[in-house]
């Protein structure tokens, strides 16, 4: 008995790592790139488990087990956004591009730059106050209502005989 509680203990003086259960992950450096990229494309978590061939679920562990690739997401997508965002409020409030048009000067052609103006878009500034301002720009209205509502307690059906062959319908008083 004693020595085998010498042996045990000598094994764990030795301190051997052993391995965990579960196979070795799939994850590689090169993902965080990989996910930043895809997110400046709007990729969504479901589409970046789709990409690298992994659960939704290792996706979401990948983001806790390795910061650089939970950053690289979150920059991608909030990168994103905001391009996106600029983009649709250029477009509500109108501005002005440089455009290029090719045009024949002799036997030549020649790229001309020029500046044109782009008009406000109606409904991208409705997208956009309806996203910054919903109170003021929803379509979907709120009716209150006051008082009370009549309860009706009883119906009294006529027969066609006393009505002269029709049906009446008396309502009975709420009291």
């Amino acid at each position: 008995m004693a020595a085998a509680n010498k042996t045990k203990s000598k094994s764990r003086a030795l301190s051997i790592p052993i391995p965990g259960p579960g196979r070795k992950s799939l994850y590689r450096e090169e993902y965080g790139d990989q996910a930043f990229k895809l997110c400046l494309l709007g990729a969504t978590d479901e589409e970046l488990a789709d990409f690298f061939n992994v659960a939704v679920s290792t996706v979401y562990l990948w983001k806790v087990e390795h910061p650089a690739f939970s950053e690289a997401t979150i920059a991608g997508k909030v990168k994103a956004d905001a391009e996106v965002a600029h983009s649709l409020y250029r477009s509500a409030t109108g501005h002005e591009m440089t455009l290029e048009k090719v045009v024949k000067q002799g036997d030549k052609f020649e790229a001309v730059r020029y500046k044109t103006f782009v008009p406000a878009d109606p409904n991208a500034a409705y997208k956009w106050l309806l996203n910054r301002r919903r109170r003021d720009w929803s379509d979907k209205q709120v009716h209150e209502y006051s008082g009370s509502l009549l309860h009706i307690h009883s119906i009294e059906l006529v027969p066609p005989k006393q009505s002269g062959g029709k049906i009446d319908v008396h309502l009975g008083s709420p009291e």
